[in-house]
């Protein structure tokens, strides 16, 4: 098998963590601690690019974060964790969860660096299913790996999540070096309260999304729904429709998720 900056042995637990992914409620998820080898995790940290160097999200209206989809080049330190999500050991780690073949964007459209400064959010959604450029792929997963060193339950930002979003949703915190991998579905949805990170500090996470291929046409596209549970009339009137807004305005301009690969 080849080296990869990951824990000694995880590759070999699929069947257990698929076991874990699969019998979770109320998304299908799993939540893996000490993803990465320690000292490449905390390299990593150290090499994010800062946020002010990162475009704000441009279709994420109901949210406060900003992303940079470049991690394949970046540094020679972030390609690494690229080549791990690239790599045939980690598509064969997926499969079990998915239970037929999925693979990672090697863009990172909408994924990549993310982070939220204080007081930033991200209201309750489920993303979009269609990928912006292949109509054929389908979004199966999104896998969020955890980069916030010395994190304290009291600064929040915690990954909230919930198949119904007039219920509580459960909490993961976002632990440094933790991976998470949910299940991307039209009841997948998740977000993070407002935040209050210390002065100098933000939120800071990498994404990547897993797609299977699917007969162009044969599930209908939506882009990211959103369900914000605080806000005035307007914000959820606006909310309600930010589908049909997003692909109209996507078929005239282009969508955001594609401009952030500086």
């Amino acid at each position: 098998m080849l080296q990869y900056p990951v824990a000694p042995g995880l590759f070999e637990r699929r069947a257990e963590l698929a076991d874990t992914f699969n019998s979770a409620v109320p998304c299908r998820h799993v939540v893996i601690d000490d993803f990465l080898d320690a000292e490449y995790a905390q390299r990593l940290y150290e090499d994010l690019p800062q946020p002010d160097e990162m475009p704000k999200s441009r279709d994420y209206m109901f949210s406060d974060k900003r992303e940079l989809s470049t991690l394949d080049r970046h540094s020679e330190i972030s390609r690494q964790l690229h080549d791990v999500f690239m790599s045939k050991e980690f598509a064969e780690f997926l499969e079990p969860l998915a239970r037929h073949e999925v693979f990672i964007d090697p863009e990172y459209v909408g994924g990549g660096f993310h982070a939220g400064a204080e007081g930033s959010f991200l209201d309750l959604h489920c993303d979009f299913n269609i990928h912006p450029a292949h109509q054929d792929w389908l979004r199966e997963f999104n896998i969020l790996l955890y980069l916030n060193p010395g994190w304290q339950p009291e600064w929040g930002g915690h990954l909230l999540l919930t198949d119904d979003p007039s219920v509580p949703t459960i909490e993961v915190e976002p632990r440094f070096n933790r991976l998470v991998i949910m299940e991307s579905t039209d009841r997948s949805f998740h977000g993070y309260k407002r935040i209050s990170f210390p002065p100098g500090r933000s939120r800071r996470s990498i994404a990547a999304y897993a797609y299977s291929i699917v007969p162009v046409g044969s599930i209908s596209r939506h882009t990211t729904n959103w369900v914000p549970r605080d806000g005035s009339p307007f914000k959820r009137v606006l909310a309600k429709n930010w589908n049909w807004i997003v692909l109209t305005k996507n078929k005239f301009f282009g969508s955001g998720t594609l401009k952030n690969r500086r």
